[in-house]
């Protein structure tokens, strides 16, 4: 919390597994994605600004802006309602 606002941060890893083989060998090629999202919101509105973001080894990329109807903690991400921002490449 932060003044009047709730800030939610989560970090998500994505790992691609080469088809064919097992699960547990993981070469130095393998890909790693780190996301991050915050949510930002404010007591009695209904929706928070939402933030999807990159995590780079020396840096933070912002891939997306949108404005979502408040996620009760279920850990599932809300279709953008009003203002669906730019994605950033």
């Amino acid at each position: 919390m932060f003044q009047d606002e709730e800030i939610n941060i989560s970090v998500m890893r994505m790992v691609d597994i080469v088809p064919g083989g097992s699960g547990d060998d993981y070469s130095d090629d393998s890909v790693n994605q780190l996301f991050l999202y915050v949510d930002i919101s404010k007591p009695g509105l209904k929706e928070s600004l939402h933030f999807l973001c990159r995590l780079y080894p020396d840096a933070l990329g912002i891939h997306s802006i949108s404005l979502r109807p408040k996620a009760e903690s279920s850990g599932f991400l809300v279709v953008p309602s009003k203002y669906n921002g730019p994605v950033f490449e």
